[in-house]
C-alpha cells in the first residue's frame, strides 16, 4: 500500500470525527434520551422517538444538500456552519419544556448533521483515495461506532446523575470536539483543491485512471430495476440500524436498569465499529454478495438471541450481534452501489439512494416506539427486523443477477 503523507492522515481523522458526529451522536446514542423525556413530559416513548425521526428526515435532506454544496463551497466553510447549527441546536434542546421545539429544533440539528455527513464524506473518500476503498471506507465509518461506544456510557452517567439537559449540552460539547480536525486542518473536497493527488492504495506505481476506464463493463445510465432493488436493499439496512437506540428501552421492557441498557448500545457500538472494518477486509477479499449473507446470518442469530435472552451476559452478545447491521447500512450501501453501478453511475445515483434509506431509517423509529406503545413489548418490532434481514439477503442475490443481465 502507498504511503499514508500526513494531509492524508489529517484528511481520515476529519472525516472520522464527521462520520462521529453524523452517525455516532445523531443516530447511535440518540436512545438514550427517549425514557427520561418520556417521564418527565408525560407522553409515550413513541411521540419522543418521532423527534429522532425529523432529525434522520433533516439527515437524509441534508445529504442531498451537502453533495450540492459541496459543487458551490469549499470543505471548511461547509463544516463550520453545520458545526454551528448542529451544536447550537443541541444545545437549545437543553431548554426545552415540552415536545414541540424538540421538533424544530431536530430537523435543524438533522439538517446539519446530514450535510457534512456519509454522502460529503462518502464523495472526499471517492476522490482522495482509489484501490482498496472498501478497507478505506470501513475504516471512516467504524468512527461512528467508536464514538458511540465512548459516548453512550458518559452520556448515560450524566443522564442518570444531572437529568437529560445536562446530557445534551455535553452531547453540544462532544458535536464541536469531533468537528475540530475538518475545521483545523487545511483540507480540500477534492485533492487537487489543495495541491494533492489522489492516492492510489494498493498500488505500486501509476498514476490514477479516469473514472469511466475503471468501468468498462458498467452501464453509463442507472437501470430502473437495478436501482429499485439496490434501494429496497438500503431501506432494509438502514431502517435495521433504527432498532439500537431503542435498546434502553428494550433493556427496561425486560426489567433491567439503565446502565445496562447503556451496555447494551455500546456492545453494538463495538460491533459497530469492528464489524465495519471487519466487513471492508471481508469483502476485499471473498466479495460483498458473500460479505452480506455471512453479517445477514450473524444479525438474525443476534435477533433470535434477544427475543429469547432477557437478561444476563448473552444479552450483551445479542446486541453485539445485532450491531453487525450497521455494517450491511452504511458501509454495504455504499459498497454494494459502487460494485454494481460501477463508480460514474454510482455518483449520481447514490446521494438519492443515501436520502431515500434514511427515510426508512426514520420511519421505523418511531414505529417501533409506537408498536411498544400499543404491546408494552418489543417482541413484534423485533419478529419484523428479523422478516427484514432474510428480505434483505434475498435482495443481494436478485440485486446481482440483474446486474450481470445489463453488464
Amino acid at each position: 500500500m502507498k504511503q499514508l503523507k500526513a494531509r492524508h492522515i489529517m484528511l481520515i481523522a476529519a472525516l472520522c470525527g464527521m462520520m462521529s458526529n453524523c452517525l455516532g451522536i445523531l443516530f447511535n446514542v440518540a436512545g438514550l434520551f427517549f425514557n427520561p423525556i418520556a417521564n418527565e413530559f408525560l407522553i409515550g416513548r413513541g411521540d419522543v422517538s418521532m423527534a429522532h425521526t425529523i432529525a434522520s428526515l433533516g439527515c437524509a435532506v441534508g445529504g442531498v444538500t451537502g453533495a450540492w454544496i459541496a459543487k458551490k463551497l469549499k470543505f471548511r466553510p461547509i463544516v463550520l456552519i453545520c458545526t454551528i447549527v448542529f451544536a447550537g441546536a443541541t444545545a437549545l434542546l437543553a431548554f426545552t419544556h415540552s415536545i414541540w421545539p424538540m421538533y424544530i429544533l431536530s430537523a435543524f440539528r438533522g439538517i446539519a448533521a446530514g450535510t457534512a455527513g456519509t454522502v460529503l464524506v462518502t464523495i472526499v473518500i471517492n476522490n482522495w483515495f482509489t484501490g482498496k476503498v472498501g478497507l478505506m471506507t470501513s475504516l471512516i465509518f467504524c468512527s461512528a461506532g467508536i464514538s458511540g461506544a465512548i459516548l453512550s456510557p458518559i452520556l448515560s452517567g450524566i443522564i442518570e446523575r444531572m437529568g437529560w439537559r445536562a446530557g445534551y449540552l455535553a452531547m453540544a460539547a462532544f458535536i464541536v470536539l469531533f468537528y475540530l480536525p475538518a475545521l483545523l486542518f487545511p483540507l480540500g473536497i477534492k485533492p487537487e483543491d489543495v495541491g494533492y493527488e489522489t492516492l492510489v492504495l494498493g498500488e505500486k506505481t501509476g498514476p490514477l485512471q479516469p473514472q469511466q476506464a475503471a468501468d468498462p463493463a458498467r452501464p453509463s445510465k442507472i437501470d430502473p430495476a437495478l436501482y429499485a432493488l439496490i434501494l429496497l436493499y438500503a431501506c432494509i439496512a438502514s431502517a435495521a440500524t433504527a432498532y439500537i437506540p431503542h435498546f434502553s428501552g428494550i433493556a427496561d421492557s425486560y426489567g433491567q436498569t439503565a446502565a445496562v441498557g447503556s451496555a447494551m448500545v455500546s456492545a453494538a457500538m463495538l460491533a459497530n465499529t469492528f464489524g465495519k472494518l471487519g466487513y471492508g477486509w471481508l469483502t476485499d477479499r471473498i466479495g460483498i454478495r458473500k460479505g452480506v449473507w455471512i453479517y445477514g446470518c450473524l444479525v438474525i442469530a443476534g435477533i433470535a438471541l434477544l427475543l429469547k435472552v432477557h437478561a444476563g451476559p448473552m444479552l450483551y452478545v445479542s446486541a453485539f450481534l445485532v450491531g453487525l447491521c450497521y455494517s450491511l447500512s452504511s458501509v454495504g450501501v455504499a459498497l454494494l452501489s459502487r460494485e454494481l453501478f460501477g463508480t460514474t453511475v454510482h455518483a449520481k445515483a447514490y446521494p438519492s439512494i443515501n436520502m431515500l434509506n434514511t427515510f426508512a431509517n426514520a420511519g421505523l423509529t418511531s414505529v417501533i416506539g409506537f408498536m411498544y406503545d400499543a404491546s408494552g413489548n418489543y417482541n413484534g418490532a423485533l419478529l419484523l427486523f428479523l422478516g427484514g434481514e432474510i428480505v434483505l439477503m434475498v435482495t443481494t442475490l436478485l440485486a446481482y443477477r440483474r446486474a450481470a443481465k445489463i453488464c
